[in-house]
């Protein structure tokens, strides 16, 4: 986040301060060409204006292109986070589905436990049932006998 911004920030001006020192260190260098063609021949004088012009239009292009190159990469390293932000956020995701679905299953287990259960719980209810309505057949016929007497 603002971490991440920072330092691509400071990326950029880093960027461009290397930028700053290359067109000094071209500066410097156009001079001393210069002084040396003065030096090699100075009873000439020849204008260097058009080149000069051509130098100088040739060095924004540099700048412009290497100003591009850095907010490319700007644009790339953003693209990167993104993407290992998705990455996390999909691994994330997918653990927690995971964990989910053992979830599910452990209660799919248990519900046929409990079905089971169930099951088992209503045939014995059934044969109590049963039971007891023997017993009573079985009272009332104890009972039959003692009546007619």
């Amino acid at each position: 986040g603002k971490a991440t911004m920072q330092n691509l920030n400071d990326r950029l001006a880093s960027y461009l301060e290397k930028v700053r020192a290359l067109e000094e260190a071209n500066m410097k260098l156009e001079s001393r060409i210069l002084k040396w063609h003065q030096q090699r021949d100075p009873g000439s004088k020849k204008d260097y204006s058009q080149y000069e012009e051509n130098i100088t239009h040739l060095q924004e292009q540099i700048v412009d292109g290497k100003m591009t190159n850095a907010q490319i990469i700007l644009l790339i390293d953003n693209a990167r986070m993104a993407v290992d932000d998705f990455n996390l956020k999909y691994e994330n995701e997918h653990s927690f589905k995971k964990d989910l679905e053992i979830e599910v299953e452990g209660l799919r287990r248990t519900l046929d436990n409990l079905t089971i259960v169930t099951t088992d719980l209503e045939q014995e209810v059934e044969g109590m049932r049963k039971e007891l309505i023997l017993m009573k057949k079985h009272h009332e016929q104890v009972q039959l006998p003692r009546n007619t007497c």
